[in-house]
This record gives C-alpha cells, sequence and structure tokens, in this order.
C-alpha cells in the first residue's frame, strides 16, 4: 500500500470513529424528545381533569349542593392534588434545564462531522505535504548536508547505495563520539560507490575512525586504505602518521619502520622530535627482526 493510500485509511477510520462515538448521543436525544412528548400529553391530560374537578366543585356550590365548609375543603384538597401532580413536571423542566439541547438534526450532525473530519485531513495533507513530497524533502536535507543522523539513517534504509549519505552519517556519529558506527558508515560509503572509495580524504577519516574505535575486524581493510591515502597524498604528515598507527595496530613491524625513515629524513637532527624517532625506529626495527626470525623457525 502507497503512502497516500495510507493516509487516505486513515482518514477513513477517523471518521468511522467520530460517527461511532456521536451516534449513540443521536439516539438518545432522539428518545429523550419521545419521552417529552409522551410526558407532556399526560401533564395535558391530568390538567384538564382537574380542572373540570374544579368546575363541578363551583357549580355544586353554587347551586346549594354543597355548604361553604365542604366546598373549603374539597378546595383545598384539590389545590394539594393540582400541587402534587405540578412537583415532577417542575422537576422535569430542572433537568431539561442542565441538559443541552440538540439544536441540530442527526442528518446535519453527520454532515457536520464529515465535513470537520474532511477538513482536518485536507488541512493536514495540505500543511503537511504528500508523502512523496517529504520524502523528497528529506532527500533534499540529506544531499545539503542539514539532515540529523537519524534522518540519515532513515533515508538510507531507502536509498542504501547512497555513499554520500553513508559518509555524512559518518561525520554526525563522529560528532556524537560513535567512532564504531562512524567506521562501519565509512565501510559502507566505500562499498557503496567507487568514486568515494578512491577518495584518498574518506579513507584518511575511515582508517581514523577504525583506528579510534578499534575495530579490530576492519584494520586490515583501514591499513590498505591508509597505505592508499599515503600514495595519493605522499608527503602529507597526516597520511604518514595514521598509517604508521595503522601498521602498528597491524604488528607490520617493518612497513612501520619503513615510514619513521622517511619521516626522519624531514626532520631536523637536532630535534627533541629526531631523537624521539630514532628511539622508535630502533624499537621498530627490533620488533621486525624478531618477527622475521620467528617466521624463518622451522
Amino acid at each position: 500500500m502507497s503512502n497516500p493510500w495510507i493516509l487516505y485509511a486513515v482518514c477513513a477510520v477517523m471518521l468511522i470513529i467520530a460517527l461511532a462515538a456521536l451516534l449513540p448521543t443521536i439516539f438518545r436525544a432522539k428518545e429523550a424528545e419521545t419521552e417529552d412528548v409522551r410526558n407532556a400529553r399526560a401533564e395535558s391530560f391530568v390538567s384538564e381533569a382537574l380542572r373540570a374537578e374544579k368546575a363541578q366543585l363551583d357549580s355544586d356550590h353554587a347551586d346549594g349542593r354543597l355548604d361553604q365548609a365542604h366546598y373549603d375543603a374539597m378546595l383545598a384538597d384539590l389545590r394539594r392534588r393540582i400541587l402534587e401532580e405540578q412537583k415532577p413536571a417542575l422537576n422535569d423542566e430542572e433537568k431539561k434545564l442542565e441538559r443541552v439541547p440538540l439544536k441540530v438534526t442527526r442528518g446535519e450532525l453527520a454532515a457536520i462531522v464529515v465535513a470537520l473530519v474532511t477538513f482536518v485531513s485536507v488541512g493536514s495533507y495540505w500543511f503537511l505535504g504528500a508523502p512523496e513530497m517529504l520524502e523528497l524533502a528529506q532527500a533534499q536535507k540529506v544531499l545539503q548536508g542539514t539532515a540529523s543522523a537519524e534522518s540519515i539513517e532513515a533515508y538510507l534504509e531507502k536509498a542504501p547505495k547512497d555513499g554520500r549519505a553513508w559518509v555524512l552519517l559518518a561525520h554526525r556519529k563522529i560528532d556524537e563520539g560513535d567512532f564504531r558506527t562512524a567506521s562501519r558508515a565509512y565501510k559502507a560509503a566505500r562499498d557503496s560507490s567507487e568514486k568515494i572509495a578512491r577518495d584518498p580524504d574518506v579513507m584518511l577519516e575511515y582508517g581514523a575512525a577504525v583506528l579510534t574505535a578499534k575495530e579490530t575486524e576492519l584494520y586490515a581493510d583501514a591499513y590498505k586504505a591508509l597505505n592508499e591515502a599515503l600514495v595519493l597524498k605522499a608527503g602529507d604528515p597526516r597520511a604518514e602518521q595514521l598509517a604508521l598507527m595503522g601498521a602498528v595496530a597491524m604488528e607490520d613491524w617493518s612497513g612501520a619502520a619503513s615510514l619513521v625513515r622517511n619521516m626522519i629524513q624531514k626532520m631536523p637532527p637536532d630535534s627533541p622530535d629526531y631523537m624521539q624517532a630514532e628511539q622508535t625506529l630502533r624499537m621498530l626495527e627490533s620488533r621486525a627482526q624478531s618477527k622475521a626470525e620467528t617466521k624463518a623457525k622451522p
């Protein structure tokens, strides 16, 4: 199912939920109206009966069939009954005042709900944009280098061959101090793009991330990349230092010694760096010799 259809399905579910919530209220309102009609008819019938009884009392009193004392007693009883009949009606009126009357018909209410849900759905679609446009905007942020690490990872799930995005993710992870993920992101970038794989700066960044994270599984690949970068950037101090670190990590003592010899040639003989480099060179040559002798033993 495509993203637009997912949006439409969500809108349909919203509409169904809204109607399901409103229909019971609509039916209760209809039942309340029917009950009010029945109560009004009953009250009208009782009132007519009481008025007829009052008229009969007045007629009997006028004709002399009831003396004043009996007339007053029966009239008082009639008034009491009238008050008793009116008391439930007054209570019902108070309850009606507490209820909020339904000012629209059921059809009008349903139409309002449909219009409201449609307005919210269309408004969201207009404000947020189509799903395809959202993805395009996200991809543009990745290409511009302004996307977050989470956004880049989401983008790479759909475009795993985008080497530039992998490099950008590596940069984000380095900023976060996650060199392990950064080293693997550099590896993915080099694997997905030949152009990036030949970039000496990416080679150096890859090697530095692997060595910092101590990703032993990637040592060999990173060391190879550092040596390639050293060829492409001959004489670059950073390339020489990283290549030396890679050689030590791989225990390539001969390669490390060769790098130190080249570095010593650029140092003033009377400088502290020169003296320290000489000591390092002697140590590396000793280890290289020991390793060679160990291999030579049967």
